[in-house]
C-alpha cells in the first residue's frame, strides 16, 4: 500500500510540474508581444488614455487567471489583451520603431 501511494503522489508531482510549465510558457509568449504606455503614447493615445487602457488590460488579465498582471509596478500587458480592449489589430513591431522615435 505504500509503494501505490508514493506512486499516486509522485505521478500528481508530476503533472503538477507539468502544469507550471505549461502556464509559465503562456506566460512567456504573452511577454513577447507585450505593449507598454510609451507605445500607446506613439499610438497617438494621451498620456492618462493610455494608463487606463494598461490598467484595463491588467484587470482583463487577471481575470483570464494571470495572477502575474495583478503587480502594481508592471507596466507591460499583451497585445492581444490590448486589442480585446480597443477593437482593432496592433502591428506590434511597427509600433516598437516608431516609440522609439518618438
Amino acid at each position: 500500500m505504500c509503494g501505490n501511494t508514493y506512486k499516486n503522489l509522485r505521478r500528481l508531482i508530476i503533472i503538477n510540474i507539468k502544469k507550471a510549465k505549461i502556464i509559465l510558457q503562456e506566460i512567456e509568449y504573452y511577454l513577447q508581444f507585450d505593449v507598454t504606455k510609451k507605445e500607446l503614447s506613439a499610438l497617438g493615445f494621451g498620456p492618462s488614455q493610455s494608463s487606463d487602457i494598461i490598467r484595463k488590460a491588467k484587470c482583463l488579465m487577471v481575470n483570464k487567471g494571470y495572477s502575474y498582471y495583478a503587480s502594481k509596478r508592471l507596466g507591460r500587458v499583451p497585445v492581444s489583451a490590448v486589442e480585446e480592449i480597443l477593437g482593432f489589430e496592433i502591428i506590434v513591431n511597427e509600433v516598437r520603431d516608431y516609440a522609439e522615435n518618438f
